[in-house]
């Protein structure tokens, strides 16, 4: 009779595997890079339910698998976020090279995150809400030309993703992240220049219209919402500032339109 494998009993996962892969789904939804460090052995076994023994033979075989490093007296890092695995190289975009590619990117986003928008509201998660926040925080107190309102943008986006509950949302932005930060600086760099100090709020503006609807549970609304950020952002970076949506002026669907203007 073939030998019964140690991380499964009767057809379930035994609560080591449990552990391994709670870890991991941790690691892959928080975010977490190189060199962040995991929560105690105690608060992981309170948060998955499973006994600290075995949180500590999960920890072993992450760490044996290059993913984690336990430094003594220390506590537990991340070495490896993706455990070894590398992305096929079909799926990684390539540095942008033409207003056409920008474009794209903004047509992938509004189709990804609209779509994280809605279920990060249909959930409601505390602490991707509470990550939020903080970058909402930020883009209200940054000057628009200030690296902390770029990297709190991003931060703003990266957090709705990880709130959707499927940490597919979060690799696809993470997978297209250098490409996300220049089309963000490019677009807030060009608001900047063309924009008065008065109307430069109208991208937070926007964000908040975001946050409230995902705080609020509305996920058409928080779907919307992103869509139409996004649609704003292209269109303020094609056609220029004054180009944005208002009642006389309603959207020409940029970022479905492959034509250049």
């Amino acid at each position: 009779m073939p030998k019964r494998s140690r991380l499964v009993a009767d057809g379930k996962p035994s609560r080591v595997e449990e552990g391994y892969r709670s870890i991991l789904t941790l690691i892959s939804e928080d975010g977490l890079t190189a060199g962040d460090k995991l929560p105690s052995e105690a608060e992981l076994a309170l948060r998955f339910g499973i006994s600290r023994p075995m949180i500590r033979h999960a920890i072993s075989r992450l760490e044996h698998a290059g993913v984690v490093k336990s430094k003594w007296g220390s506590g537990t890092y991340v070495q490896d976020a993706t455990g070894g695995i590398t992305h096929p190289p079909d799926l990684m975009l390539g540095p942008v090279r033409s207003l056409e590619d920008i474009r794209n990117i903004y047509q992938l986003r509004a189709a990804v995150e609209g779509e994280a928008a809605a279920l990060a509201a249909a959930r409601r998660d505390v602490q991707p809400l509470a990550h939020a926040r903080v970058a909402l925080e930020r883009l209200r107190t940054e000057s628009e030309t200030d690296a902390g309102a770029r990297e709190a943008d991003l931060a703003f986006h990266l957090a709705i993703a990880s709130g959707a509950g499927n940490p597919l949302f979060l690799k696809i932005l993470k997978s297209i992240q250098p490409s996300m930060q220049f089309s963000i600086d490019l677009t807030r760099t060009m608001l900047a220049l063309s924009y008065p100090e008065s109307r430069s709020s109208v991208v937070y503006d926007e964000h908040v219209a975001i946050f409230e609807a995902i705080e609020a549970g509305r996920s058409e609304d928080a779907r919307a919402a992103m869509r139409r950020h996004l649609d704003q952002a292209c269109r303020r970076l094609f056609l220029g500032p004054d180009h944005v949506e208002t009642e006389s002026n309603p959207p020409p669907e940029t970022i479905g339109n492959s034509q250049q203007r």
